[in-house]
């Protein structure tokens, strides 16, 4: 079928598809890593060492998901299809940062706190609160994490309140 003036419509992607995509010179590799339909707002972060990758992103009914991928298995185009791993409930807009030691996840939950989890290189340490410890945070709504990687391998977090006003950053000590 084409469109008018006979161009072709662009092609509809399923609603909720998880895709990573990797083009370089002359190749181009891609795999779907999770097909739900309600998936959103996925987040990417690349080990230093540029040999994994690390996704997440929440579902509509508020579900944290995680997977991580070898860059090799994603360039043989032998991604296994498999589960994401649920890091925690009840939460929405997912952020994720990697030195290549450590995993770490940042989240807003149902109230609007912020909250995270951690891959300490064995197991997730999951719902830890971040933004409730301390009562100069609890006066706000707290939201839209936002973690990175400065060239020392420290992982921080920003995310701003509710007005906007706001804008607060703090180092990862692990």
């Amino acid at each position: 079928k084409t469109g008018r003036g006979g161009r072709r419509p662009p092609a509809r992607k399923p609603a909720g598809r998880i895709n990573v995509i990797e083009a370089g010179r002359g190749h181009a590799c891609r795999a779907t890593l999770h097909a739900h339909p309600q998936n959103h707002s996925p987040s990417l972060a690349i080990d230093p060492d540029v040999r994994r990758l690390h996704l997440v992103w929440d579902t509509e009914d508020l579900r944290i998901c995680y997977r991580g991928l070898d860059v090799e298995r994603l360039r043989t185009r032998t991604v296994p299809a498999e589960d994401p791993t649920w890091l925690w409930i009840y939460c929405h807009d997912p952020d994720v940062a990697s030195n290549g030691r450590e995993i770490v996840v940042a989240y807003s939950d149902h109230m609007n706190y912020m909250k995270y989890c951690y891959h300490d290189g064995a197991t997730w340490q999951s719902d830890k609160h971040l933004t409730t410890l301390n009562p100069r945070f609890k006066e706000t709504i707290d939201f839209s994490p936002w973690l990175w990687t400065d060239a020392d391998g420290v992982i921080h977090l920003s995310h701003v309140c509710l007005t906007r006003c706001l804008v607060y950053d703090s180092r990862w000590l692990g």
